[in-house]
Protein backbone atom coordinates (compact mmCIF):
# COMPACT_ATOMS: atom_id res chain seq x y z
CA UNK A 1 0.00 0.00 0.00
CA UNK A 2 3.00 2.41 0.47
CA UNK A 3 3.50 2.11 -2.81
CA UNK A 4 0.16 3.70 -3.70
CA UNK A 5 -0.49 0.62 -5.59
CA UNK A 6 -3.72 -0.97 -4.48
CA UNK A 7 -6.91 1.05 -4.89
CA UNK A 8 -9.33 1.01 -7.72
CA UNK A 9 -12.77 3.02 -8.45
CA UNK A 10 -15.19 1.43 -10.22
CA UNK A 11 -18.79 3.06 -11.13
CA UNK A 12 -21.42 0.88 -11.64
CA UNK A 13 -24.42 1.13 -14.33
CA UNK A 14 -26.15 2.81 -12.13
CA UNK A 15 -23.37 5.54 -11.72
CA UNK A 16 -22.88 3.95 -8.08
CA UNK A 17 -18.86 4.45 -6.88
CA UNK A 18 -17.19 2.51 -4.67
CA UNK A 19 -12.96 2.27 -4.49
CA UNK A 20 -11.69 -0.55 -3.00
CA UNK A 21 -8.49 -1.45 -1.46
CA UNK A 22 -6.16 -4.22 -2.28
CA UNK A 23 -4.72 -6.33 0.90
CA UNK A 24 -1.32 -6.81 1.35
CA UNK A 25 0.66 -9.03 -0.30
CA UNK A 26 2.03 -10.95 -3.35
CA UNK A 27 -0.44 -11.81 -6.30
CA UNK A 28 -0.63 -13.19 -9.63
CA UNK A 29 -3.48 -12.16 -11.85
CA UNK A 30 -5.71 -15.06 -10.77
CA UNK A 31 -5.53 -13.75 -7.49
CA UNK A 32 -6.48 -9.79 -8.36
CA UNK A 33 -9.25 -11.38 -10.55
CA UNK A 34 -10.82 -13.31 -7.55
CA UNK A 35 -10.14 -9.91 -5.22
CA UNK A 36 -12.23 -7.86 -8.10
CA UNK A 37 -14.64 -10.83 -7.89
CA UNK A 38 -14.69 -10.39 -4.24
CA UNK A 39 -15.33 -6.82 -3.98
CA UNK A 40 -18.34 -7.47 -7.59
CA UNK A 41 -20.11 -9.85 -5.21
CA UNK A 42 -20.03 -7.76 -1.64
CA UNK A 43 -21.99 -4.90 -3.81
CA UNK A 44 -24.72 -7.01 -5.68
CA UNK A 45 -22.88 -6.38 -8.90
CA UNK A 46 -23.43 -9.11 -11.21
CA UNK A 47 -25.76 -11.57 -12.03
CA UNK A 48 -26.89 -15.05 -10.46
CA UNK A 49 -28.43 -18.05 -11.53
CA UNK A 50 -32.32 -18.14 -11.06
CA UNK A 51 -33.34 -21.95 -8.96
CA UNK A 52 -34.75 -23.13 -12.24
CA UNK A 53 -31.18 -23.01 -14.25
CA UNK A 54 -29.55 -26.02 -14.61
CA UNK A 55 -26.22 -24.37 -16.41
CA UNK A 56 -22.65 -24.68 -14.36
CA UNK A 57 -22.55 -21.13 -14.53
CA UNK A 58 -24.00 -19.77 -11.43
CA UNK A 59 -22.58 -16.28 -11.63
CA UNK A 60 -21.46 -13.86 -14.19
CA UNK A 61 -19.47 -11.19 -13.48
CA UNK A 62 -18.76 -7.83 -16.03
CA UNK A 63 -15.06 -7.13 -15.20
CA UNK A 64 -12.12 -9.51 -15.26
CA UNK A 65 -8.46 -9.28 -14.98
CA UNK A 66 -5.88 -11.71 -16.56
CA UNK A 67 -2.54 -11.53 -18.29
CA UNK A 68 -1.91 -12.65 -21.64
CA UNK A 69 1.40 -14.88 -22.03
CA UNK A 70 1.36 -14.92 -25.43
CA UNK A 71 1.94 -11.02 -25.87
CA UNK A 72 3.08 -10.84 -22.61
CA UNK A 73 0.38 -8.34 -21.45
CA UNK A 74 -1.86 -7.76 -18.46
CA UNK A 75 -5.71 -7.43 -19.79
CA UNK A 76 -8.95 -5.90 -18.39
CA UNK A 77 -12.13 -7.17 -19.73
CA UNK A 78 -15.02 -5.64 -19.38
CA UNK A 79 -18.82 -6.50 -20.49
CA UNK A 80 -21.82 -4.86 -21.15
CA UNK A 81 -24.38 -5.51 -18.82
CA UNK A 82 -27.19 -6.96 -20.64
CA UNK A 83 -30.49 -8.90 -19.80
CA UNK A 84 -29.57 -13.29 -19.84
CA UNK A 85 -31.88 -15.34 -19.52
CA UNK A 86 -31.88 -17.60 -16.51
CA UNK A 87 -30.44 -14.86 -14.69
CA UNK A 88 -30.77 -12.14 -12.28
CA UNK A 89 -28.85 -9.06 -10.90
CA UNK A 90 -27.65 -9.91 -7.49
CA UNK A 91 -28.47 -6.21 -6.56
CA UNK A 92 -30.86 -3.86 -6.61
CA UNK A 93 -30.44 -2.38 -9.90
CA UNK A 94 -31.61 -2.91 -13.60
CA UNK A 95 -29.56 -4.29 -17.20
CA UNK A 96 -29.38 -1.39 -19.19
CA UNK A 97 -26.40 -2.70 -21.64
CA UNK A 98 -24.13 -0.26 -19.81
CA UNK A 99 -20.22 -0.84 -19.35
CA UNK A 100 -18.87 -0.42 -15.65
CA UNK A 101 -16.22 1.38 -15.29
CA UNK A 102 -12.65 1.14 -13.56
CA UNK A 103 -10.30 3.31 -12.63
CA UNK A 104 -7.13 2.61 -11.46
CA UNK A 105 -4.63 4.25 -9.25
CA UNK A 106 -1.58 5.06 -10.58
CA UNK A 107 0.23 2.40 -9.02
CA UNK A 108 -1.47 -0.32 -10.38
CA UNK A 109 -1.42 1.48 -13.66
CA UNK A 110 2.11 0.72 -13.50
CA UNK A 111 1.80 -2.50 -12.52
CA UNK A 112 -0.44 -3.59 -15.02
CA UNK A 113 1.51 -1.81 -17.66
CA UNK A 114 -0.86 0.85 -19.04
CA UNK A 115 1.31 4.36 -19.00
CA UNK A 116 -1.83 6.69 -19.72
CA UNK A 117 -5.04 5.08 -19.92
CA UNK A 118 -6.69 4.67 -16.11
CA UNK A 119 -10.38 4.51 -16.78
CA UNK A 120 -11.39 1.19 -18.62
CA UNK A 121 -13.66 1.70 -20.94
CA UNK A 122 -13.67 5.89 -21.22
CA UNK A 123 -17.44 5.91 -21.89
CA UNK A 124 -20.03 3.82 -20.15
CA UNK A 125 -22.44 4.10 -23.31
CA UNK A 126 -22.87 0.77 -24.83
CA UNK A 127 -25.16 1.94 -27.35
CA UNK A 128 -27.93 -0.44 -29.00
CA UNK A 129 -25.34 -3.15 -30.22
CA UNK A 130 -22.44 -3.32 -27.01
CA UNK A 131 -19.15 -6.02 -27.93
CA UNK A 132 -17.15 -7.17 -25.15
CA UNK A 133 -14.45 -5.20 -24.46
CA UNK A 134 -10.99 -6.11 -23.88
CA UNK A 135 -7.96 -3.41 -23.04
CA UNK A 136 -4.27 -4.74 -23.27
CA UNK A 137 -1.36 -3.30 -21.34
CA UNK A 138 1.03 -0.69 -23.46
CA UNK A 139 4.08 -1.66 -21.45
CA UNK A 140 5.25 -4.22 -19.77
CA UNK A 141 3.49 -5.73 -16.51
CA UNK A 142 5.72 -5.31 -13.36
CA UNK A 143 2.96 -7.69 -11.02
CA UNK A 144 5.34 -7.48 -8.26
CA UNK A 145 6.96 -4.02 -7.37
CA UNK A 146 9.41 -5.14 -5.38
CA UNK A 147 11.48 -8.56 -6.20
CA UNK A 148 14.50 -8.39 -4.69
CA UNK A 149 16.02 -6.32 -1.61
CA UNK A 150 19.56 -4.31 -1.71
CA UNK A 151 21.41 -3.44 1.33
CA UNK A 152 23.40 -0.29 2.19
CA UNK A 153 25.63 0.82 4.62
CA UNK A 154 26.96 4.33 5.10
CA UNK A 155 30.47 2.71 5.72
CA UNK A 156 30.71 0.99 2.20
CA UNK A 157 32.42 2.41 -0.78
CA UNK A 158 31.04 0.23 -3.41
CA UNK A 159 32.50 1.53 -6.98
CA UNK A 160 30.85 -0.94 -8.93
CA UNK A 161 27.21 0.40 -8.28
CA UNK A 162 26.70 3.91 -9.98
CA UNK A 163 22.78 3.90 -8.34
CA UNK A 164 24.18 3.29 -4.84
CA UNK A 165 27.79 2.99 -3.90
CA UNK A 166 26.74 2.52 -0.18
CA UNK A 167 24.83 -0.85 -1.51
CA UNK A 168 26.69 -3.87 -0.41
CA UNK A 169 24.54 -6.97 -0.60
CA UNK A 170 21.14 -8.07 -2.97
CA UNK A 171 18.53 -10.70 -1.62
CA UNK A 172 16.35 -12.07 -4.74
CA UNK A 173 13.16 -12.11 -3.29
CA UNK A 174 11.31 -16.05 -3.25
CA UNK A 175 9.26 -16.39 -0.20
CA UNK A 176 5.33 -16.14 -0.35
CA UNK A 177 3.88 -12.87 1.99
CA UNK A 178 4.31 -13.47 5.31
CA UNK A 179 7.38 -15.99 5.23
CA UNK A 180 10.56 -15.93 6.67
CA UNK A 181 13.53 -14.73 4.47
CA UNK A 182 16.72 -16.42 5.09
CA UNK A 183 20.11 -15.26 2.93
CA UNK A 184 23.22 -16.21 3.36
CA UNK A 185 26.16 -15.42 0.54
CA UNK A 186 28.07 -18.26 -0.27
CA UNK A 187 31.18 -16.95 0.91
CA UNK A 188 32.70 -14.40 2.62
CA UNK A 189 32.20 -10.91 0.93
CA UNK A 190 34.08 -7.57 2.23
CA UNK A 191 34.11 -4.59 0.55
CA UNK A 192 35.96 -1.46 0.45
CA UNK A 193 34.88 1.29 3.46
CA UNK A 194 35.39 5.38 3.21
CA UNK A 195 38.56 6.13 4.54
CA UNK A 196 36.67 8.10 7.85
CA UNK A 197 35.91 8.68 11.11
CA UNK A 198 32.90 6.76 11.86
CA UNK A 199 30.56 7.03 15.42
CA UNK A 200 27.86 4.95 14.02
CA UNK A 201 27.22 2.20 11.48
CA UNK A 202 24.16 3.03 9.58
CA UNK A 203 22.19 -0.07 7.61
CA UNK A 204 19.35 0.96 4.75
CA UNK A 205 17.19 -1.13 3.10
CA UNK A 206 16.33 -0.65 -0.43
CA UNK A 207 14.22 -2.42 -3.45
CA UNK A 208 16.02 -2.91 -6.45
CA UNK A 209 15.59 0.60 -7.83
CA UNK A 210 17.76 2.07 -4.80
CA UNK A 211 14.03 3.09 -3.63
CA UNK A 212 14.19 3.10 0.69
CA UNK A 213 11.53 1.22 2.80
CA UNK A 214 10.61 0.06 5.71
CA UNK A 215 10.24 -3.41 7.07
CA UNK A 216 6.73 -3.89 8.19
CA UNK A 217 8.86 -6.80 10.57
CA UNK A 218 11.19 -5.15 12.50
CA UNK A 219 13.11 -7.83 13.75
CA UNK A 220 16.14 -8.34 11.42
CA UNK A 221 18.94 -10.55 12.03
CA UNK A 222 22.32 -9.37 10.35
CA UNK A 223 25.78 -10.92 10.66
CA UNK A 224 28.85 -9.03 9.43
CA UNK A 225 32.81 -9.26 8.84
CA UNK A 226 34.44 -6.22 9.45
CA UNK A 227 38.52 -6.14 9.16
Amino acid sequence: SSFGNNSFEITWIDNTKETFYIPDGYYDFDGLNDFLQYCMVSKGWYFIANENNTSPVKSIFFLSFQSNEIRYTAEISVFPVESKTGYSPAGSWTANKKYPQIKLSPGLMKIFGFSTQQVFPVSNDGGTDPENLTFSSDTYPTLSPVFSYVLGCNWVQNSYNVLNPNAFHQIALSKSFGELIIDSPPGENYMSVYQANYSKLVITLYDQNMNGFVPVDPEISLTLLIK
